[in-house]
């Protein structure tokens, strides 16, 4: 970008962070970096006062079957400080979109839970019948790895577990389990009716550590998705002291921006 006063740059790289994915919310940030020294002749000033103008056209947004694009705008000015004498001002805008989860609860969610608690089909077996048991329960660990892998293409690839990734775990962990007490059941109690007792007991318990499983997910989506529909809803009126501090508060914890931010003083 070029200026009769100096020349700029224009840079739109984002870092998306999905820890709560599928119920997620990104920027979408576009920064401007001037060549126009604070200390030079023709200094440039920047001010996010009028951040209430900026608006956001949702018209020609082609990505609106994956992501639900918010209204709020956030428009913050910056430093960059290149040498000791010589700074720079920067000029940073975003606008906010919702990722939207259907196609993963329907298509990796409801699978996991179900072939979870299809486990506990192996209860209504005959404890003798151990072979049968454990057909059922290597049978659904095949088809929860071979699904665990599949749905492994259809998630972002980061280098750490999503909430998604983990409901997934816990899932095939159950299925594990039960892997385990088909081989060890018969080794629990000495008599055909302790065995019957204890098989019933872990039945339960089963049923009980399934339905826990999913209630703290069901919160911890529930939680997820309240909290990227709140942040999409954002006021964005602010004015004066108040403007300034959301912006440090908000800009301060978030990977994008420099750490420069914090040191930012009005233009």
């Amino acid at each position: 970008m070029q200026h009769p006063l100096g020349t700029g740059s224009v840079g739109d790289l984002e870092r998306f962070e999905c820890n709560s994915f599928p119920f997620d919310t990104q920027a979408l940030s576009v920064s401007f970096e001037f060549a126009l020294s604070n200390e030079g002749p023709f200094p440039g000033k920047l001010s996010a006062e009028l951040a209430d103008a900026c608006d956001v056209n949702a018209k020609h947004f082609v990505w609106d079957s994956e992501y639900d694009l918010g209204i709020q705008t956030k428009l913050v000015t910056d430093v960059r400080r290149v040498l000791q004498t010589r700074s720079y001002p920067d000029l940073t805008f975003s606008c906010f979109v919702k990722r939207k989860p259907f196609f993963y609860v329907v298509n990796i969610v409801i699978p996991n839970m179900l072939l979870a608690l299809l486990a506990g089909l192996q209860f209504f077996i005959p404890v003798e019948d151990v072979a049968d048991r454990a057909s059922v329960s290597m049978t659904l660990l095949l088809v929860c790895a071979s699904y665990f892998h599949y749905s492994g293409s259809l998630t972002p690839t980061v280098g750490y577990l999503t909430l998604l990734d983990t409901h997934s775990l816990w899932c095939m962990l159950l299925v594990i389990a039960m892997v385990f007490w088909a081989g060890i059941v018969r080794v629990t109690s000495h008599s055909d009716l302790e065995i019957e007792t204890v098989d019933s007991l872990a039945g339960y318990a089963f049923l009980g550590s399934w339905l826990l499983v999913q209630a703290v997910f069901a919160l911890r989506f529930w939680h997820a998705w309240g909290e990227a529909s709140a942040e999409l809803d954002l006021p964005t009126l602010q004015s004066g002291t108040e403007a300034r501090e959301r912006l440090l508060m908000v800009n301060s914890s978030s990977r994008f921006y420099r750490q420069s931010v914090l040191a930012y003083m009005p233009l």
